[in-house]
């Protein structure tokens, strides 16, 4: 079945959209209709196809859980420095061309930018509105050469922008939902976008798409199923805990890895869109227990209780996050007993796909999604791994912490 991603639009330039209406080149306009629609349609791929490569001939690297490769090594994760600010709520961490640390906020609209030794340099402030140059809700990501991409997913809307001058260069406006937002290496981007049931307003999936600089459809990947809750006959709201949600991430070379969170599969697929690898490790499906439902139930706790149903899923998740480290090694965030309560368990691929250890690693905020995709809250930079961590357990406040990686024999 056909996906059809809606229109993106130039704002303001209207040249685009003229058209010449002329009796002498019909004949050639329908020629070069029917050229460009079998085009589309070689071009767009159902969300269940991810390229023209068969497949069952993708090379598949598969592990199993007492079998790493590398079981005498570890990975070791120094603090060597945190920032906070009063009242903030941190949402991403960026790291400018100058290896400044830029730190973007939810509802405050603003970037704090700060040097490799945690001291403020400057903030920068955006206002709030739809007006050009005003945002709702910001997702900045940063370009190579410096520039500002700031998605609005509330306008659906990204506008381009001179970092230092603050100047919007470009703005896209988009025809449909997105979410998610990822800048590539090359000026390309990829979202969930949002799909909804034929002839209503219920949402049937979320499918990762790529786009290139200019807003233009490039491919689909993977599709998920998208359910943030329902509502029964009597009015009250159902949650399903853990539902299933997909992820990705690039590496420094624009190879773009894929993961939904119930199936332990990884997915990698060269910037060309072609399929690479897909990295599977066996494991054994397991029902949550108290501990796991634990973890999840404070999202919920300011949700009415007479008005909300919790359902706790069949068994837990696979995959909770990946990152990608400097020498493009994987690591797969896993819901697996951990250290302790201020670590994560992750599983260490290779470059390759070959599982190396299990290894212990700062716990961040929001380190799985509750809700549906979302960023994540940690960021590998260099050799340098990033996490914005709550520093109470009302999760009110927070801090920005900076972790030295290095290996261990």
């Amino acid at each position: 079945m056909e996906r059809k991603t809606s229109p993106v639009f130039l704002v303001p330039s209207m040249e685009d959209s003229k058209h010449k209406d002329s009796n002498i080149y019909c004949i050639l306009s329908l020629v070069v209709l029917c050229l460009l629609t079998a085009l589309i349609f070689g071009c767009r791929q159902d969300s269940s196809s991810t390229a023209s490569m068969p497949l069952k001939d993708i090379p598949t690297i598969i592990s199993y859980p007492d079998q790493p490769a590398d079981p005498s090594t570890k990975l070791l994760f120094t603090e060597d420095m945190r920032i906070h600010h009063e009242g903030w709520w941190p949402q991403s961490v960026l790291i400018d061309s100058n290896d400044r640390i830029m730190v973007p906020t939810y509802r405050e609209n603003r970037i704090y930018v700060f040097d490799q030794a945690g001291h403020g340099l400057e903030t920068l402030e955006f206002p709030k509105g739809q007006g050009p140059g005003e945002f709702t809700a910001m997702e900045p990501q940063l370009s190579p050469n410096g520039d500002l991409y700031i998605y609005d997913r509330l306008q659906q809307r990204l506008t381009i922008m001179d970092a230092k001058g603050r100047e919007a260069k470009t703005t896209l406006k988009f025809g449909e939902m997105r979410q998610v937002f990822t800048l590539g290496p090359q000026g390309e981007y990829y979202f969930w976008v949002v799909h909804f049931r034929p002839g209503t307003k219920d949402v049937q999936d979320l499918v990762l798409t790529c786009f290139d600089s200019n807003g233009n459809f490039v491919r689909e990947y993977e599709s998920q199923p998208f359910a943030p809750g329902r509502t029964d006959r009597s009015g009250k709201r159902i949650y399903k805990l853990y539902d299933s949600y997909g992820m990705f991430k690039l590496d420094p070379a624009g190879n773009l890895y894929v993961a939904i969170s119930d199936k332990y599969e990884i997915r990698v697929y060269s910037p060309e869109g072609l399929p690479l690898r897909k990295i599977i490790k066996k494991t054994q499906p397991r029902g949550p227990d108290e501990k796991a439902l634990e973890i999840i139930r404070p999202f919920f706790s300011e949700f009415p209780r007479d008005r909300t149903v919790l359902l706790p899923p069949s068994q837990m998740p696979e995959i909770a996050d990946i990152l990608i480290l400097s020498d493009s090694s994987l690591l797969v965030v896993t819901f697996g007993p951990s250290k302790d309560s201020m670590t994560l368990s992750a599983d260490w691929f290779s470059p390759e796909g070959r599982f190396l250890n299990r290894v212990q690693i700062p716990k961040y905020y929001l380190w799985f999604k509750a809700f549906g995709p979302g960023g994540s809250h940690a960021r590998i930079a260099g050799d340098y791994f990033y996490a914005i961590e709550p520093t109470d357990e009302a999760e009110s406040d927070f801090v920005v912490k900076r972790y030295k990686i290095q290996k261990s024999n």
